[in-house]
């Protein structure tokens, strides 16, 4: 791990390859949800590296993204039931409520946009622009009140640019990170799940999930994620 402020890093991208990790870490809430995430990418990635021949070392990214998530999860859950306070516990709450929000329900709306842009006849930045306003006035209604640059929103999301339907194994990375968590405390489990950060590539991601007693043609994967006394109490 490379966490050194350095001037020539860039100030802001995390980054894990292999078993390397590079960022600027400065003692914040989120440098320790960075971290965190990028080592369960790289223990998931060392377990595979050394239990699969090398073809099949590097994990697909679909599951791969499950490792980091469960990671974040845990250290929400750890730092919320470790408060020392009223207001550390509802900052920490606010986190895993955030989660929610950020990992699920935007990364659903970004996965949309794009979506929407490779399957367009024609683009030029006003199309661009106005389809995601109406996605972000389609998905937030009138809860907010939407400012007119809110269009433009789409150019900072840089998953956009570097890789092509990245963004949707977030949200559903994370849905499935919340069924882990929910069964760590049960060591036979906690045995399949090693098992399945030691798996890289070698099956398909369907079988990859059912080492973790996870179907995904199972609509109450979805719903079980949402029900947060499950990890809090």
């Amino acid at each position: 791990l490379d966490l050194e402020k350095k001037k020539k890093k860039h100030p802001s991208i995390v980054f894990s390859w292999n078993n390397y990790s590079f960022m600027n870490y400065k003692n914040r809430y989120i440098d320790m949800k960075n971290l965190i995430h990028e080592l369960g990418h790289i223990i998931n990635y060392s377990f595979s590296s050394k239990n699969q021949p090398y073809i099949y070392s590097d994990s697909n990214v679909f599951v791969g993204e499950v490792a980091s998530l469960v990671n974040e999860i845990l250290l929400n859950d750890y730092l919320y039931k470790n408060s020392n306070n009223k207001e550390e516990k509802i900052f920490y709450l606010s986190k895993i409520i955030e989660n929610f929000i950020s990992q699920v329900y935007r990364q659903t709306m970004y996965t949309e946009f794009e979506n929407l842009v490779y399957n367009s006849s024609q683009l030029d930045l006003n199309i661009l622009n106005d389809s995601y306003f109406s996605l972000v006035s389609k998905y937030y209604g009138n809860v907010l009140s939407i400012d007119d640059n809110i269009c433009c929103e789409w150019m900072r999301v840089g998953h956009l640019f570097r890789w092509n339907y990245y963004n949707y194994k977030y949200a559903s990375g994370y849905i499935l990170a919340f069924n882990v968590v929910k069964n760590l405390n049960n060591d036979d489990y906690l045995g399949k799940y090693i098992s399945f950060l030691s798996s890289g590539c070698s099956l398909d991601n369907c079988f990859l999930l059912k080492k973790i007693d996870i179907d995904l043609y199972d609509k109450e994967i979805v719903n079980n994620s949402f029900v947060l006394e499950d990890l809090l109490s």
